[in-house]
């Protein structure tokens, strides 16, 4: 099942750069402490870019998610993480296992879309949140045929 995946806006420019230079480097992989249990490879991740933005600017699908140790996520992916090695283990902090999520065909919306169009008041997920196939083809509506 599609998800919409909130993520910070320094962050989103981090994966758009890193996917624009195709370095290998930069940010190719999302961290996460948990991930949707209804989520499987090849489903599409809407990105939610959070506060101050507030829209959901593209999406990609993961071929690969892992799940380790913080330590060893770090060991073998910190060259596609576009973070610091202070902020990860931040992050991870009191955590045993974490999970890295490949960020694979990627697309951003040229026109970011408003999350309000389809939910008044909409405040964006804490950690995730499902997508059903009707809002998937809203949203996609959105970003691709309709100004707002």
């Amino acid at each position: 099942m599609d998800v919409l995946l909130p993520i910070k806006p320094d962050f989103v420019n981090l994966i758009r750069n890193s996917h624009k230079n195709c370095a290998g480097r930069g940010k190719r992989r999302e961290f996460r402490k948990k991930i949707p249990k209804k989520y499987q490879l090849g489903d599409r991740i809407f990105i939610y870019e959070s506060f101050p933005t507030k829209r959901i600017v593209g999406y990609f699908r993961s071929h690969e998610i892992t799940q380790d140790t913080p330590k060893k996520l770090w060991a073998k992916y910190h060259a596609e993480s576009g973070l610091t090695e202070e902020w990860f283990f931040r992050y991870f902090a009191g955590c045993a296992i974490g999970f890295a999520i490949s960020i694979d065909e990627l697309r951003f919306f040229s026109s970011p879309v408003d999350p309000n169009v389809y939910k008044k008041g909409y405040r964006g997920p804490q950690a995730y949140s499902y997508v059903d196939s009707a809002l998937a083809n809203t949203i996609l509506y959105h970003a691709y045929f309709r100004k707002q």
